[in-house]
Formats: structure tokens, C-alpha cells, sequence
């Protein structure tokens, strides 16, 4: 009875020791969490004249769609616990116009393109980035492209036919001008891939 009481006592200490190490461990987990949010205040504060610069950026394109609207571009220290070091908010404030998240997006991805922060040295956008944006917002889209392009910045943008004929004949021309694929859906070799691609059901379920 005695050496059973003895070996209790020995793993009671057993797991009091491993609670003491955990929790030491916790705490210096803290202290780290605190010296690295210190550290990344002060990599902010050392930036903020260029931080400054990405915001007069984001806004001189904002404005170029909405005039009279707010906008920002914020970088913030992330102090939370979890893999998110820094937040980045981009905004335009909304009155609820069509298409303005699509806006924030054209214009934020242009501010990367501009501050070298890829070496891709193009961006693609797909047509649902202007899909729902007003009609002179979308001329202003391919207003700002065409001028960077014209400075060696490549662009990319996949737009359905309908939406072509929705801008001005000025614009369609540049359109026109630009393109170099057209898909369709009249032959296979028309396709994006040139052959036909199932993705749909699976074979054994096609006779069900």
C-alpha cells in the first residue's frame, strides 16, 4: 500500500512539474508576443513617411473614380494572437454604389504593382471585376490601364463580349486593339484549353 501511495505521489509530481513547465512556457510565449508587437510598432513608426506615400497612392486612384468620396489605405499593427502581423484596410466610403469593392480592388492591386512589391510585372483581373461597376467607372478602369500600360506595365482582363459594347467607341477601339484571344464557345478549339473538359459528374455516374 505504502509503494503504491509513493509511486501516486511520484506521478502527482510528475504532471505538477510538466503544469509548471507549461505554463512557464505560456508566459515566455507572452513576453515573446509582446516584444514582437513592440517590434513591429516600431518597424511602422520607421516607415511612415512610406506609409503615407501608399496611402496618397491608393487615394489619387480612388479619386479618379469618386471625386467626392473618403478613402484610405490603412496599415496597422496586428496585436492579436495569431499569424496576421499587420492589417491592411483599404476603403472608399460607399453610399452604396454598385461595384465598389471591385473598385477598392483595381485600385489597391495597382498600388502593389506600383510599389515593386511582385516581379510578376503584370496583374489579371477577371470580368467580374467589372461586372457590376457603374459605366463610368468601368471607362475610368480602362482609362488608368491604358496610361500605366503605356508606361510598360502589363495588364490583363478577361470581359464578355456584352460588355464591350457597353463602352464608349473610343474604348472599344482600344479594346479592339488590345486583344489577343477571343474564346467561344462554337468549336472545342475555341475553348480556353482547345479540348473539351468534363468537370462535371463522374464517368460510372453518367448512366444514372
Amino acid at each position: 500500500q505504502i509503494d503504491l501511495l509513493k509511486n501516486k505521489k511520484k506521478e502527482i509530481e510528475r504532471v505538477a512539474n510538466i503544469e509548471k513547465g507549461i505554463k512557464n512556457e505560456i508566459e515566455q510565449i507572452k513576453k515573446n508576443i509582446a516584444s514582437a508587437n513592440i517590434e513591429a510598432q516600431t518597424y511602422l513608426d520607421s516607415i511612415n513617411s512610406d506609409c503615407e506615400s501608399i496611402n496618397r497612392l491608393f487615394m489619387s486612384f480612388a479619386k479618379t473614380f469618386y471625386e467626392n468620396k473618403k478613402s484610405a489605405l490603412s496599415i496597422k499593427c496586428n496585436d492579436g494572437v495569431n499569424q496576421t502581423r499587420f492589417n491592411v484596410d483599404a476603403r472608399i466610403t460607399s453610399d452604396g454604389s454598385d461595384g465598389i469593392q471591385e473598385v477598392i480592388t483595381f485600385c489597391f492591386d495597382w498600388v502593389l504593382m506600383l510599389q515593386r512589391t511582385t516581379n510578376l510585372g503584370f496583374i489579371y483581373h477577371d470580368s467580374l471585376l467589372i461586372a457590376n461597376v457603374e459605366q463610368r467607372q468601368k471607362e475610368i478602369v480602362f482609362e488608368i490601364v491604358k496610361e500605366l500600360c503605356e508606361k510598360g506595365y502589363q495588364y490583363i482582363i478577361n470581359i464578355n463580349a456584352d460588355q464591350v459594347e457597353t463602352f464608349s467607341e473610343k474604348m472599344k477601339r482600344f479594346i479592339d486593339n488590345n486583344t489577343v484571344l477571343v474564346l467561344t464557345d462554337d468549336d472545342v478549339r475555341s475553348k480556353l484549353l482547345g479540348v473539351e473538359v468534363d468537370l462535371g459528374r463522374n464517368i460510372e455516374d453518367a448512366g444514372n
